[in-house]
């Protein structure tokens, strides 16, 4: 299957995401292993609809077709203006135009990239702010860099840090969690998931609806405006 027709793959979680329900992955054992010597870059997890920008158009989560929800519709004149400039990017972000579970308080745009694919490859996260910011895109709030192994005692050290990271968000209310992946760039693992590359912890009971929030959605506030 040609990497341009498929959908963001799944991230792991840490061993001790709380948020983690029984239908998610867990990362092994190894994963500090793994991670321990490699430079390391602090997202916050952001709650919003995972969204592609790709040559064939505007996605959500599924990949089989195309995005065309009332909430998504902002989201297609943007497209216009940049497919004959993606070529085989694809452009991974959240959607915030409507609210989730946590509306926010300091929304400066619709729109936050997390990841950009080429062909197969992760952009690094210094290319991938790169074309954000190219294409006129946000990206997702920056937490913390760096080596684990050469600021950190160990995994339960890292854990700690981990929590802290998540207790505020920067764009106001209550932060979802956190992402955690390697600065470098990294072939796409093509298991489905983004193996050890990139791991998230989740907040505990983070979905707080009681429906899904399609039923009965409402427009997000961006900071600072009346829109």
């Amino acid at each position: 299957m040609s990497f341009m027709s498929d959908k963001f793959p799944r991230i792991l979680h840490f061993p001790w995401s709380p948020g983690a329900k029984n239908d998610d992955r867990i990362a092994g054992p190894d994963w500090y292993d793994f991670l321990k010597d490699k430079k390391i870059i602090i997202t916050e997890k952001i709650d919003g609809e995972n969204t592609c920008f790709k040559k064939d158009g505007v996605f959500a989560r599924t990949h089989s077709v195309t995005n065309r929800n009332e909430w998504a519709s902002y989201l297609w004149p943007v497209y216009d203006t940049i497919v004959s400039e993606l070529g085989d990017f694809e452009i991974f972000g959240e959607n915030m135009y409507a609210v989730h579970s946590i509306e926010y308080e300091k929304l400066y745009s619709y729109f936050y990239v997390f990841a950009i694919r080429d062909k197969g490859v992760w952009l690094s996260w210094e290319d991938t702010k790169y074309f954000a910011e190219y294409f006129n895109f946000q990206y997702v709030p920056e937490i913390n860099y760096f080596t684990i192994g050469e600021v950190m005692e160990d995994e339960k050290h890292f854990e700690l840090c981990i929590k802290q990271c998540a207790k505020t968000s920067r764009l106001g209310n209550t932060c979802e969690g956190v992402v955690v992946r390697v600065t470098d760039s990294f072939p796409d693992p093509g298991d489905s998931t983004m193996g050890y590359n990139v791991l998230k912890y989740v907040r505990k009971g983070h979905v707080q609806t009681d429906e899904h929030w399609t039923r009965n959605w409402k427009k997000a506030k961006i900071y600072g405006t009346n829109i």
